[in-house]
């Protein structure tokens, strides 16, 4: 890379379930563009709305996601299960598009600590960074906690990957709630390549001493995990309690019966709506959310200063989203409802402790990832 030509990054990334990957994918991706770098991004989930009208280059790879929990099982766009020469065509697309690039950095989200199932199209890009000349800088990009590995053979596997072709690694938390060996456990060495970003939320500062309403906003994003948290909410705002609305923002990715069968339940004090564009002005004007523990919501919520009842998911024997709940609710901001004890009593209850405890200290966390990201990578 001469003086006078910018940096150009390659960032790769395949969301299966939620659009969380891609939201943190595409706010990195903002921030290497806003520091004057040239940007390719090669996404390989289901096209979204947050992929339009980008300043920097986006390349759609054929679209694959999964059903339910099965990570192993990916279907094409024509919801058929994928072969053997749909991978091939794929890992192909994936290559062109590195080589049109011609990279100074390479950034994988959550590979090697993730996404196995997609080595078919990894597997030849990082073989080809290795031969190209000038070689790129490889880097893995990893959310603050990751589900943990269920075999030993998995961390060997990733520590391997992480030794033989990146040269580091960005985890987007703060380690005095995550280090990541705690949800990821790896040989020191390996864990010593973990650069500390802060964490990336692509969104704005409320207004400071926002006047609190008293709406109770439940989100459970658009997976089909987060139905049964919706019935449930409904049902508990039948019973109280007295002076509040309850406000259901139902995830997109939701079916219309689904929606429907929601409104039908609305009365004096439960408005239903599809998922809105200003949610985070609406949970800074909120007295307390109620949400699953998502990496995106819970930034939500500490970006809102809100009181909060989180609900993690964990169906398919997930526990991301468990640990990191526990690990808010240490830090202040939130309170824990298991997925499997809830209940619209139990629901009522702990809305109730809340909102009548008083606020608790909460630990100042940087929200800057996407700067911290751009300035590890030029220091690097």
């Amino acid at each position: 890379m001469t003086e006078n030509k910018p940096l150009s990054v390659f960032i790769y990334v395949t969301h299966l379930l939620g659009s969380g990957h891609l939201s943190r994918a595409l706010a990195i991706a903002q921030a290497c563009h806003d520091d004057g770098m040239v940007v390719t991004l090669a996404t390989g989930g289901f096209p979204t709305h947050k992929l339009k009208d980008r300043a920097f280059r986006i390349v759609q790879l054929p679209p694959c996601r999964i059903k339910g929990t099965d990570f192993l099982t990916l279907f094409d766009e024509y919801d058929q299960v994928v072969d053997e020469e749909w991978k091939i065509g794929r890992a192909k697309e994936l290559e062109t598009a590195f080589k049109d690039a011609s990279p100074d950095v390479i950034i994988t989200e959550l590979f090697p600590l993730g996404r196995r199932q997609m080595t078919f199209e990894l597997d030849p890009l990082l073989d080809a960074c290795k031969i190209a000349r000038p070689k790129p800088m490889v880097f893995c990009s990893v959310r603050d906690i990751l589900q943990p590995p269920s075999k030993q053979k998995k961390i060997t596997r990733a520590e391997q990957y992480l030794e033989d072709y990146y040269g580091g690694l960005l985890v987007h938390g703060d380690p005095r709630i995550a280090p990541l060996g705690q949800s990821f456990p790896m040989k020191a060495e390996v864990l010593a390549l973990a650069q500390y970003t802060g964490f990336i939320f692509d969104g704005e500062k409320p207004e400071e001493n926002k006047e609190r309403n008293q709406e109770i906003i439940v989100s459970a994003g658009g997976g089909a995990a987060g139905e049964s948290l919706y019935r449930i909410a409904a049902e508990a705002s039948q019973l109280g309690p007295d002076g509040f609305v309850w406000h259901l923002l139902i995830g997109r990715g939701l079916p219309q019966e689904f929606f429907e069968e929601i409104t039908s339940k609305a009365h004096a004090n439960l408005i239903v709506e599809w998922a809105r564009s200003d949610f985070p002005d609406l949970l800074a004007s909120a007295a307390l959310s109620i949400s699953q523990a998502g990496y995106n919501t819970m930034l939500d919520i500490v970006n809102a200063d809100v009181n909060s009842i989180t609900v993690p998911f964990s169906d398919g024997g997930e526990v991301e989203q468990n640990l990191r709940a526990k690990l808010f609710e240490k830090a202040g901001y939130t309170t824990v409802v298991k997925s499997e004890e809830l209940s619209a009593a139990k629901l009522l209850l702990s809305v109730t402790e809340v909102l009548n405890a008083p606020k608790q200290e909460r630990l100042p966390l940087n929200l800057e990832g996407g700067k911290g990201t751009v300035e590890t990578i030029k220091t690097l």
